[in-house]
């Protein structure tokens, strides 16, 4: 047998243990409804509080995010470098349910309210220590989130370039290079 042919076997085996894992122990867990009522709250927070006249600036300050977000994940799931126990959506093992909310309505909010880099940057720090000390901590204290050889200091820099990167992509295509 080649190798093509065990991976294929053997993703075939690990898709049916995540089918049953998923509607065995995840679906109606204390952490599955935890999961869907952060997505749902995050997402009422920003339809009620985002700036409707600069919608599309603001939603593209969400999508590079989502975009860095879930490509890392798939770096770090498959280095297994961390995993989740606990997801949104059946036949998954990626947190869409951080990548696709906490994390581009974070960022949106944060590029909506911080328009000028400086203050900009102070509130990218204060919310980068919040989620390496506080919000991390809590999804691995839950079950949902499970480090093996990561640490939750090493997302400090992730979540920094993330939001400076997407600031920068945003301001150049929205025009506005000599924002400071």
């Amino acid at each position: 047998m080649n190798h093509g042919s065990k991976l294929l076997e053997t993703q075939e085996k690990y898709g049916r243990l995540i089918q049953q894992h998923y509607f065995e122990d995840v679906l109606f867990s204390f952490q599955w409804w935890f999961l869907l009522i952060i997505f749902i709250l995050v997402w009422a927070v920003w339809m009620i509080v985002s700036d409707k006249r600069r919608l599309n600036t603001i939603l593209l300050a969400g999508f590079f995010p989502t975009v860095m977000a879930t490509i890392m994940d798939e770096i770090g799931l498959l280095l297994h470098l961390w995993s989740y126990s606990y997801h949104l959506l059946p036949f998954t093992v990626e947190s869409y349910s951080i990548n696709f909310s906490i994390i581009p309505v974070g960022y949106m909010l944060l590029y909506q309210y911080a328009r000028k880099w400086k203050t900009f940057l102070i509130i990218l720090a204060v919310l980068t220590a919040f989620a390496v000390i506080v919000a991390e901590p809590v999804f691995e204290f839950l079950g949902i989130y499970n480090l093996h050889t990561w640490k939750h200091v090493y997302s400090a820099p992730i979540y920094f370039l993330m939001a400076v990167i997407t600031k920068w992509l945003v301001d150049k295509l929205a025009g506005k290079e000599n924002n400071t």
